[in-house]
């Protein structure tokens, strides 16, 4: 993924994943912080309803299935503000849920 600068960019990407999945929704597992740095583990749920653009500019079109996903969201924060924000997590599951990737590469 692109790095994203300042709250216009983010915002937007967020908005590409909610008319993608208007349905997304997340469960905390986990949550750990450490002074500035906050670690969030992430059970990610969504139907996917609508076209997903990808940063290469191509679109998935909806495939109408539930996809469901493990992120780890670390972010550092300054002066009481998101200084950084990283997401960690296994794209198999997900683009195997989409249709994307064959069954036999998620099982390898």
């Amino acid at each position: 993924m692109p790095e994203l600068r300042g709250r216009d960019a983010v915002r937007m990407m967020l908005q590409g994943w909610r008319s993608a999945f208007p349905d997304i929704r997340h469960e905390v597992e986990d949550v750990v912080e450490d002074g500035d740095t906050v670690a969030v583990q992430l059970r990610v749920m969504g139907t996917h309803q609508g076209a997903m653009r990808l940063p290469d500019g191509h679109e998935i079109q909806p495939t109408g299935r539930e996809v469901v996903w493990e992120s780890v969201d670390w972010t550092k924060v300054a002066d009481g503000k998101i200084a950084s924000w990283r997401v960690y997590q296994d794209n198999v599951p997900f683009l195997t849920a989409l249709g994307l990737l064959p069954e036999a590469a998620a099982a390898g």
